[in-house]
């Protein structure tokens, strides 16, 4: 009922406020907003004013997976990303966490599709996604985990299937964002932990919104195979180098 109600509230703020682009503030007498529909892809669009069409025609899509490798001798781990984060992907991703805009994560879903795509052409047998995971307390402020919410959509459209408890986030960690590569790796040290969803013998695609250095895929990464499973990417939204 919770979510619904927010859904319901959210749908009513985005029909009466006359809302300015996120990323570059434009507004919205603009000549290339077109509501209720800002972006479309496809049969996709995105029927709330979040972006003017200049920001989002320099969006920067992604058409090949990222290597990321944190140390000599360790193998990298695969990032297949939507876009680069610039400033726009920055705002849409803050828009969904910080300012419970829900409804953005279907959208974002539906443009991570392609990089789904690119990750199960390397592997779809018992393909699984596993969405990042967050520590009660911080789902207690948020009310939902950005991460799962995105997953379940990529899974509803794509049939792949979703382990929402392979991964447990057993303690509070600081803001990945404030801190260091190295210092990344450290505050997550023992932070996850395994859940009670199954991964042994999947090609686990993790699911995430931004992945910037890594850290927290590898360590997702570590659990996974720790618990067996045979494979391990990540799909995210935006990929900082």
């Amino acid at each position: 009922m919770r979510g619904w109600v927010s859904a319901g509230l959210q749908a009513v703020v985005d029909c009466l406020l006359d809302e300015r682009c996120h990323a570059c503030g434009g507004g919205c007498d603009d000549a290339a907003w077109t509501p209720p529909a800002v972006i479309r892809t496809g049969s996709l669009s995105l029927s709330t004013r979040l972006l003017c069409a200049a920001c989002a025609r320099g969006l920067s899509p992604l058409s090949s997976p990222v290597f990321v490798q944190h140390a000599p001798g360790v193998a990298p781990i695969a990032v297949h990303a939507a876009f680069l984060t610039d400033n726009a992907v920055l705002a849409l991703t803050h828009l969904l966490k910080f300012s419970r805009r829900e409804r953005v994560a279907p959208w974002m879903a539906g443009l991570m599709q392609t990089a789904l795509c690119h990750a199960l052409a390397a592997d779809n047998a018992g393909a699984l996604l596993v969405p990042v995971p967050m520590d009660r307390a911080a789902l207690r402020r948020r009310g939902f985990n950005q991460a799962a919410r995105i997953a379940l959509q990529l899974g509803s459209v794509s049939g792949v299937a979703v382990a929402r408890h392979a991964l447990h986030k057993v303690r509070a960690t600081r803001p990945q964002s404030s801190l260091g590569r190295l210092e990344r790796l450290q505050n997550l040290d023992g932070a996850i932990a395994p859940g009670r969803d199954r991964v042994a013998g999947r090609h686990v695609i993790l699911v995430d919104d931004l992945v910037t250095t890594g850290a927290t895929a590898r360590v997702c990464e570590r659990v996974l195979r720790a618990n067996g499973a045979r494979l391990v990417t990540v799909v995210c939204f935006g990929y900082r180098p």
